[in-house]
């Protein structure tokens, strides 16, 4: 009978030790993503389906997201090059618990400088097998009042980059020297239906902003250079920076103050092409770019892609 008893017991403590085994493993989860973050001194562990990376055509974005159903939940987002170059980092927030007037905070780098206030840093990405790791630290601005400011800083990696269809074909300036690194932050074009003039804005790293003002659709002039001078009012490139109190919105170009430099110079056109449907042309451009007269940039082999009006 005693006997009987002690192989009972044994076998009981051996169920618990399987439960408590399985508890365990169930209460650690595998952690394959995460972002350690600080937000104006609060810290806050996100894991595993809260962060997400995706890459899209050109780009990588990435996308923090956090739920405390009594206190906040946020969104923290970033978009990147390939190569790790900063486009924007995004924050929105929604203090709980909610009431009848609450509305979503949004925080944004500046506009055309996002890197004057936000620093990435050790910044690997692995085509291959889709790891994701960066550090970040900087100063974002509410979007309504950009005296109001948040502090972000953390570490973010991520397992496996999910790779999503591009589904528009892109278009963009880029040119990298020992002297200035450009890539474009966002674009914009647009067209006279008075004389078929047209306009096509690229918003640059650093502040810089490159301008095509063309006679008309770049599709229909030939493969060839045009050649332009400081003057010339049309078939030329403008070199701009943005200057003034750096502005973070949605709202764009109108809210920013500019400098404007005399620009003279060549946009050789390579190649036409048609890409996801969409008619696109590239080549490059050479600009010789003055202040008041004194040269301060001679920018050859700048890469650019833009599109035609034209269906």
């Amino acid at each position: 009978m005693i006997k009987i008893k002690f192989y009972k017991l044994l076998v009981f403590c051996s169920f618990v030790t399987f439960l408590a085994c399985t508890d365990k493993d169930e209460l650690e989860p595998v952690i394959e993503n995460q972002a350690v973050l600080k937000i104006d001194g609060d810290d806050f562990n996100v894991v595993n389906n809260n962060v997400v990376a995706n890459e899209n055509c050109e780009h990588l974005f990435v996308n923090v997201s956090y739920r405390d159903e009594n206190k906040i939940r946020f969104n923290l987002k970033f978009d990147f090059t390939h190569d790790g170059d900063l486009r924007k980092v995004w924050y929105d927030e929604l203090i709980l618990p909610l009431g009848s007037n609450r509305n979503i905070d949004i925080f944004l780098t500046p506009n055309f400088d996002p890197t004057s206030t936000f620093e990435i840093s050790n910044f690997s990405y692995n085509k291959e097998t889709g790891s994701l790791y960066f550090n970040f630290s900087g100063t974002i601005f509410f979007e309504r009042d950009n005296t109001i400011q948040k502090n972000v800083s953390g570490e973010l990696n991520v397992k496996s980059v999910l790779d999503t269809d591009c589904g528009v074909a892109e278009t963009g300036v880029f040119y990298s020297s020992d002297i200035l690194n450009l890539y474009t932050i966002s674009s914009g074009a647009s067209k006279s239906h008075d004389d078929q003039s047209q306009r096509h804005q690229y918003f640059l790293s650093y502040g810089y902003s490159i301008t095509f003002s063309l006679s008309g659709d770049l599709w229909d002039f030939p493969i060839d250079e045009i050649v332009f001078g400081e003057d010339q009012e049309l078939d030329r490139i403008d070199f701009r920076k943005a200057i003034g109190t750096k502005v973070a919105n949605q709202s764009g170009p109108p809210y920013q103050e500019w400098k404007d430099f005399e620009t003279s110079g060549k946009i050789i056109i390579e190649n036409r092409y048609t890409e996801i449907g969409e008619k696109r042309i590239s080549g490059k451009l050479n600009l010789l770019v003055k202040d008041k007269g004194e040269v301060i940039y001679k920018l050859d082999g700048i890469a650019f892609k833009t599109y035609s009006f034209e269906e």
